[in-house]
Parts: structure tokens; sequence; C-alpha cells
């Protein structure tokens, strides 16, 4: 059988005094496939996902800081923390921005058992 893939993504406001989203709560254990991101004007924001506990504390990142900028953002290569374990929580956070950026869209892509 075939694992089904599938994509969340969140868009966030870069200029927000908010720097950490929690947006998705994995039901089962998910493995993270690959992460995407953009930036609507301007340079780029740096943002990086994150698995955290079923409480959406004690977090670890999925994946190192991605830039992203106004093309589409791939990450390359592996993930570096792929296995996302059932009832836990994802969350971007968001580093460094460079320009006026007024949106920025994060997905992330993951099959499930």
């Amino acid at each position: 059988m075939v694992k089904p893939t599938l994509t969340k993504c969140i868009n966030v406001d870069p200029a927000s005094t908010v720097t950490s989203w929690i947006f998705f709560k994995a039901k089962a254990a998910i493995t993270v496939t690959a992460i995407d991101c953009i930036v609507d004007a301007a340079t780029s924001v740096v943002m990086t996902l994150r698995e955290c506990d079923a409480n959406a504390a004690n977090c670890t990142d999925t994946e190192a800081a991605i830039t992203c900028a106004t093309t589409n953002s791939p990450h390359s290569g592996g993930i570096d923390d792929a296995a996302v374990d059932s009832g836990d929580w994802m969350r971007v956070t968001r580093g460094t921005v460079t320009g006026t950026i007024t949106q920025a869209s994060l997905c992330m892509t993951y099959t499930e058992p």
C-alpha cells in the first residue's frame, strides 16, 4: 500500500511581535519529507520547523533554519529529524527578517503510516 503524502502550510506575519507559531498536531506518527517556504515581497525571512511535545513545549528542530525568499525556497537534502511522534505539535519560529515583508508561508510535506 502506498503511503499518502500530505502537505500542511502556515502563513505568518513576519512583522508581528510573535516569533513562534503552533500550527499542526500529528494525529499519528508521521515522517516529514519536504519543507518549502516563500515570502511575498522584499528580501527574505529565516524560519525553522520544530517538533514539540503533546503540550506544544519542549521543542526540537525538525530541520535547521531555512532562509525563505521571494521564489520558492525548498529545503534541499534530507530532513535532519524527519520522524514526528503521534500527538506531537509542529511549530514554526521566525528568525531574521530582511526587507519589508508582509507575509511568509512555510509548508511541510509528510507521509503517514
